[in-house]
């Protein structure tokens, strides 16, 4: 006795199967025909869902980029309304107490306003591929280190001696305490892994590319360190944690870190000929212990003032230079900021870009301290820099 189930499923047309052993020769060409197409259609999707994933993937990775933009921004809006109250009574507190060598105990009413985490972004913050190499030797700098240029350098940290005074002066390297911040521990743990692997001709591929810094680790976050570990370290650890979108600002900075580590690496006097002449460690810098990230402070001046009161050296000083610099600091690049790069060699698929390098003109550019501004902001926070740093002209 049948079920109904059993009548439905023998009503259902069934599909009969034929063997390819029955087919003619014209039926078997047609199904090859279009066993080859249908593989072919195949593979075009699984390529076209790959390439929207990708694409997906990108929008984003921009999209998550802009929205820890717009929370850093907020963190340092909210971290700067905290300081700015604080900041007179705090300089009221340490000029009381004189320049001397100990930063002044803050009064016990102050010490707790200030909070005990700031928020806010994580960091503050030569030759090229033609021919014509830029020269950047600079012939006052092939004796030893002048011994008159100590006496104007302050030296409040008693357990950091001098350097000896036998050595050439890009032998000279700055007298750096250890870590204040993150931005401290940052740049010395890449001075010190680098150096490690110096000794073996480890930074030998990167530190000669004329090329030098490459600037792909910082167009596709996708790059990994491959032939290029320190501009890598410096772009992911330093450059993605500035408050900073424009891409002029983000390649000049780059810039002078890259420039500066190398030379701390190698010690060199090729690498220290190839930093631009304000670049290089004053007498202030090379005699008196200070936070590494002063080193990058673009305006010698200002680098001399800081190393120079040791109140400068507190993590709120820090903070506080951190929120304004990277919200005001500029190049002043009168040019689209694509003018900013190169492109060399042929498109590359796999990233969907071809190579870039910096444009020469750019290079020249950033390496003039003159086109090297903050906002007016930044000298009303601390009026006595006024001199020290340029300040962008009101337009």
């Amino acid at each position: 006795m049948s079920t109904p189930s059993d009548s439905g499923e023998s009503s259902k047309p069934q599909k009969l199967k034929r063997p390819v052993s029955l087919l003619t020769p014209e039926q078997l060409k047609q199904k090859r025909a279009l066993d080859r197409e249908s593989q072919r259609q195949t593979r075009l999707r699984a390529r076209q869902t790959v390439t929207n994933l990708q694409q997906k993937v990108e929008s984003l990775t921009k999209e998550l980029e802009e929205c820890k933009f717009e929370i850093a921004t907020l963190k340092s809006d909210q971290t700067l309304a905290t300081i700015r109250p604080l900041h007179s009574t705090i300089l009221e507190v340490t000029e009381s107490s004189g320049s001397g060598a100990e930063t002044p105990l803050l009064d016990l009413a102050v010490r707790d306003k200030i909070p005990s985490t700031w928020g806010g972004i994580q960091t503050f913050h030569d030759s090229f591929f033609l021919d014509s190499e830029i020269s950047t030797s600079d012939p006052t700098t092939t004796g030893l280190l002048d011994p008159s240029l100590l006496s104007h350098a302050g030296f409040p940290y008693h357990d950091a001696p001098p350097p000896s005074l036998s050595i050439q002066v890009w032998e000279a390297r700055p007298c750096q305490h250890p870590p204040t911040c993150r931005l401290d521990k940052v740049l010395i743990d890449i001075v010190e892994s680098r150096k490690m692997l110096d000794a073996f001709g480890g930074n030998r591929v990167e530190f000669g590319d004329k090329k030098f810094p490459s600037v792909a680790a910082l167009l596709n976050p996708r790059v990994q360190e491959g032939g290029h570990p320190l501009t890598c370290a410096v772009v992911s650890d330093v450059i993605h944690g500035l408050a900073v979108l424009a891409l002029p600002e983000q390649i000049a900075v780059m810039y002078i870190i890259c420039t500066l580590l190398r030379w701390e690496i190698t010690g060199t006097k090729e690498n220290y000929d190839a930093m631009p002449p304000w670049l290089r460690p004053g007498a202030s810098q090379i005699v008196t212990a200070h936070p590494a990230w002063v080193d990058t402070f673009p305006w010698p001046k200002a680098r001399d003032r800081i190393c120079q009161s040791s109140h400068y050296h507190t993590s709120l000083h820090y903070e506080t230079f951190k929120i304004v610099c990277n919200r005001s600091i500029s190049i002043n690049w009168p040019y689209e900021p694509g003018d900013a790069l190169l492109q060399v060699g042929g498109y590359d698929k796999g990233n969907g870009r071809g190579e870039y390098v910096i444009n020469p003109v750019f290079l020249s550019h950033i390496r003039r301290l003159e086109n090297w501004t903050l906002g007016k902001e930044f000298v009303e926070l601390f009026p006595e820099f006024e001199g020290d740093v340029n300040v962008a002209k009101e337009s």
